[in-house]
This record gives C-alpha cells, structure tokens and sequence, in this order.
C-alpha cells in the first residue's frame, strides 16, 4: 500500500503522520484500532493476525529489513576477515624484509 492512502487511513484514524515513515505510521494505525502494532515484525512469513490488511506489505518489509541486516552482517565480518589478511601479509612480507 503505498503512502497516500495509509495517510488517509491515518487521517480516518485520527493519527497525526507528520515525520513518521510507513513502518512506524501502519504501528501507530494499527495501535489506534487497538490490534498488535506488529507491523514488519513477521518471521519466516508466519503471521497469526490472518486478517490483516497491512499482511503483504509486512512481509515484504519483513524480508527487506532482513536481507539488509543479513548484508551488514555479512560486510562486517568481511572487514574483519580482510583486516586479518593484511595484518598477516604485511606480517610475513615485513620479516622477509
């Protein structure tokens, strides 16, 4: 859903929008009609809330902020592996020296 209309659902709601991004105005949304704020929290595309309508949205939300995390994982220790490589090249070609 894009953010258009969640602002008007907003509006409907009585939800003031100003500032907030998509993840943190379905919340605010979703705490208004007293559900689960839950929104972009699914795991492993399980949900127990089987009717709501923000489900596809968090699921792709879901999925983007996990391949996100998963990359920053990934780049991190990837600078610690190549930190250690150069340490130990520099390590080996300095004592040839």
């Amino acid at each position: 859903m894009n953010m258009t209309k969640i602002r008007n659902i907003a509006v409907q709601q009585g939800v003031d929008y100003e500032h907030m991004n998509k993840q943190d105005l379905v919340r605010a949304i979703q705490r208004s009609e007293n559900n689960w704020d839950c929104f972009a929290t699914a795991y492993n595309n399980e949900c127990n809330q089987v009717d709501c309508c923000w489900s596809q949205d968090c699921f792709t939300m879901t999925a983007k902020s996990s391949i996100k995390r998963n990359v920053s994982i990934c780049n991190a220790l990837f600078n610690e592996f190549w930190e250690k490589v150069t340490v130990n090249v520099k390590t080996v070609f300095s004592k040839k020296a």
